[in-house]
């Protein structure tokens, strides 16, 4: 029989999380769940109770609504409290290596670790469930309990003891608070990481990293979105300058309106979404490949025509690596999407065989240098924000 601990604020999602204690003791059994309402004794230490309880647990089911942060006195979040008794129930849960399973509730989201004390910050990251409290409820709460069990004969033939942590063995106090030290002790980055790590480009621990990419997000998001919308609107000027002008011709005009224009709309579109927030440096290095690949096709359409001169799709790709030098890029990203318009623009010269060696030089020449001074300023500007970043922290 599996142990299960329900983690929950009260204020934030008391009826819901009765509803998935009643589905899981039916499921498990009685003896199977632990919650704090029917649980600790009057007048007992809470943390001790917790504590105590966790050492016996497999899993842990944090249920997480719109309030789940808590709100106390003076407009602080209860959360940040080291008494808080749903802080003191998933830090410890985490510290010991106890599974941690995050259940969403009344449409609720994961928090950012930038929000969270030190000791919740890997919480965001952990794969979360999502029960409704309509229609859907039986067929969620089903999926959670299949996942639970699928977890727990797992647990058991790693250990092959019934009900028992395969994190924490048994043994005295003293062994196993060792074993929990380990288990909580961060991991450290190898190879490249350690190399990225040295130069300042990450910080040594994992949860660090991903702290510090939150706060980069929440401050400058909005700027990446900004860059974008102006890579857009400068699509579109430029389009439309060459079509009043009556210089370019039918199938540049259709590309440019008809495919490019709507797809660039679209990933603006997307860039409002939790999905693209969550992945959004991937998200905007993708929205800079399409941009640059685009462009390429759109300057190949426009290449034969008389009035074409290759300074012109020389200053694109130059005003291109500038953008994503501008963009809220790490460094890594920077080199990456830089790299692929140089090999774009590089590209572009091989299409045009007729253009001579020493023109082909001088203008690889050009974006080269660019792209060196983009990654460049991408990199003290990093530098600049992690040191801000730690300091703030200490």
């Amino acid at each position: 029989m599996p142990h299960i601990l329900i983690s929950y604020r009260r204020a934030d999602s008391d009826a819901i999380a009765g509803r998935i204690r009643d589905r899981v003791v039916s499921h498990f059994g009685e003896e199977a769940v632990f919650m704090d309402i029917d649980s600790i004794p009057f007048r007992m230490d809470f943390r001790k109770q917790v504590q105590s309880a966790l050492m016996q647990n497999d899993v842990v089911l944090a249920v997480i609504g719109p309030k789940w942060m808590g709100a106390a006195r003076g407009g602080t979040q209860r959360i940040t409290e080291e008494t808080d008794p749903v802080r003191v129930e998933l830090e410890t849960a985490l510290s010991r290596g106890i599974p941690v399973i995050p259940v969403l509730v009344g449409r609720a989201t994961m928090p950012k670790a930038a929000e969270l004390p030190e000791s919740l910050r890997d919480l965001p990251y952990l794969n979360a469930a999502e029960i409704s409290a309509g229609r859907d409820f039986n067929q969620h709460i089903d999926r959670l309990l299949r996942s639970i069990e699928s977890y727990v004969k797992t647990a058991e033939a790693r250990t092959g003891s019934p009900g028992s942590p395969p994190e924490i063995a048994e043994g005295t106090e003293a062994q196993k608070d060792a074993i929990a030290a380990a288990i909580a002790k961060p991991k450290k980055y190898g190879g490249l990481r350690h190399l990225m790590a040295r130069a300042g480009l990450l910080f040594p621990e994992p949860s660090q990293e991903r702290a510090f990419l939150d706060f980069y997000c929440e401050n400058f998001y909005a700027i990446g979105q900004t860059s974008m919308m102006f890579g857009i609107v400068g699509w579109i000027v430029f389009g439309a300058t060459d079509l009043l002008s009556g210089v370019a011709g039918l199938a540049s005009i259709q590309f440019r309106f008809m495919l490019a224009t709507p797809l660039m709309v679209a990933f603006f579109g997307l860039s409002f979404t939790t999905f693209a927030r969550r992945h959004w440096q991937k998200f905007f290095a993708a929205f800079a490949v399409v941009g640059i690949t685009c462009m390429c096709v759109a300057l190949l359409l426009v290449g034969p025509q008389s009035w074409f001169r290759l300074e012109q799709a020389t200053m694109s790709f130059m005003l291109f690596i500038a953008f994503v030098g501008l963009a809220p890029f790490t460094t890594i990203y920077t080199i990456g999407v830089g790299l692929f318009i140089v090999a774009a623009h590089t590209f572009f010269l091989t299409a045009h065989g007729e253009i001579d060696a020493a023109h082909v030089l001088f203008y690889s020449l050009f974006v080269g240098g660019a792209y060196v001074v983009a990654c460049t300023g991408a990199w003290v500007r990093e530098r600049s924000l992690r040191s801000s970043f730690a300091a703030g922290k200490s």
